[in-house]
C-alpha cells in the first residue's frame, strides 16, 4: 500500500518531542542516491558544526563504492561532487548503535532506531527514493519526523508537499519558502540547497521561537497519524 507507511502506534514517541539546540539540521540517509550523497557532502562541506549526519554507506568498501550515484550527481549539481571529494574520509558517518539498516522494516522499527537523536536538532532533510516527476509514494522517511513532530525540507519528485497536503497534514509555507515543490531533480536540489543556506544563518533563538510558533502543525500532523484519519484519495496534478 502507498500508505503503509502512515500505520505506526505513536504512544511512545511523547518523550521526543523537544529540542535541545544542539543542531540546526539531521539527516539520515542509508542508500547513496545522488542526492542523499550531494546533501550530505553539502552540509559537511558548509554546516558540520549545525548538523547531524548519519550516513551509512561506505565508500571506501569498494562493493559499496558502485553504489554510490556519482556520475548522476555530477549531471545535476558539478559542485556537490567537490563536496564529496572533499570530505570523502568522513564517510560513512553514523551515530546510531543499530548495525546497519533495517530492510523491510515497519514505519516503528525504522523510527525506534533512530528517534533517540531526534531531541538534538530542530529541521530533519528528508531525501526520499525517487526524486524524478511527480511520483508520490510516501516512506518512513517522510512520517518519521512527523512522528517525532520536528519540521521537513523534502527532497523528493514534484509536488510530494502538494499531496501531503491533500492527505491533510500540513507544511511549513508559513516559516519559509517551500516554492521548491513545484519542481524536480536538480532543479528543487538547488532551490533546497538555497534554503538551507537561509535557514543555517537564523540563530538559535530565532529558530527556537520559530520551532514554539509551529507546536500547531507539528501537534496536528502527530494527531492525524495517531488517528490515521488521513485522506487516502490524491489527485494527480498533470
Amino acid at each position: 500500500s502507498r500508505f503503509k507507511f502512515c500505520m505506526a502506534n505513536t504512544n511512545h514517541y511523547v518523550d521526543f518531542h523537544q529540542w535541545d539546540q544542539t543542531h540546526k539540521f539531521g539527516l539520515f540517509y542509508n542508500r547513496p542516491l545522488w542526492h542523499r550523497i550531494g546533501l550530505a557532502s553539502y552540509m559537511q562541506q558548509h554546516y558540520r558544526d549545525q548538523t547531524l549526519i548519519n550516513f551509512r554507506s561506505n565508500p571506501h568498501d569498494p562493493d559499496s563504492r558502485e553504489l554510490f550515484e556519482i556520475s548522476e550527481l555530477f549531471t545535476y549539481h558539478p559542485e556537490s561532487v567537490y563536496n564529496f571529494i572533499n570530505n570523502i574520509d568522513f564517510f560513512p558517518c553514523t551515530v546510531e548503535e543499530v548495525d546497519g539498516y533495517t530492510k523491510h522494516a515497519s514505519t516503528e522499527m525504522h523510527t525506534d532506531q533512530l528517534m533517540q537523536f531526534y531531541p538534538t536538532f530542530l529541521i530533519d532533510i528528508v531525501a526520499e527514493t525517487f526524486t524524478s516527476g511527480r511520483t508520490f509514494f510516501l516512506t518512513e522517511k517522510t512520517t518519521r519526523p512527523m512522528l517525532l513532530k520536528k519540521p521537513m525540507i523534502t527532497m523528493a519528485g514534484q509536488d510530494q508537499l502538494l499531496y501531503l497536503r491533500q492527505m491533510g497534514f500540513k507544511t511549513f509555507n508559513d516559516f519559509w519558502s517551500e516554492e521548491y515543490d513545484g519542481y524536480e531533480g536538480a532543479n528543487r536540489y538547488i532551490r533546497i540547497l538555497k534554503l538551507i543556506d537561509d535557514l543555517a544563518r537564523l540563530s538559535t533563538e530565532q529558530l527556537q521561537a520559530m520551532y514554539s510558533e509551529m507546536q500547531d502543525i507539528l501537534t496536528h500532523n502527530y494527531e492525524l497519524l495517531s488517528t490515521k484519519k488521513f485522506n487516502t484519495t490524491i489527485t494527480r496534478v498533470i
